[in-house]
């Protein structure tokens, strides 16, 4: 089968922390301008949050950087949903994100 369906990464972190996922993508050049929103759920149109991004080639393969601050990240506990899309181009990445409840305060 040949499919052009986005690869599946889920995400994890804790409700109200500054974000830092950083992986990579083996032997592939996936460097560009990328959006990656997180929603409720994949037909919802409220955007809870819009990650920051950073894809860098570095042959042979491509690293990724999705970060938000702490005061941006008011994505309350549960599980959501997330894709990476490329600025003008196919979507990358999706899956689920679940946050976790901050204990401290």
């Amino acid at each position: 089968m040949i499919s052009q369906d986005a690869a599946v990464l889920g995400l994890e972190w804790v409700e109200g922390d500054p974000l830092s996922l950083a992986f990579s993508v083996e032997d592939v050049d996936w460097s560009g301008s990328y959006t990656a929103q997180v929603r409720g759920r994949a037909s919802d149109t409220a955007v809870l949050l819009t990650l920051t991004v950073v894809a860098t080639y570095s042959a042979p393969n491509t690293g990724f950087v999705l970060s938000a601050t702490a005061v941006a990240n008011t994505v309350t506990p549960g599980t959501h949903v997330w894709d990476l899309q490329l600025t003008g181009g196919v979507t990358r990445l999706r899956g689920s994100v679940v946050v976790r409840a901050q204990v401290t305060r």
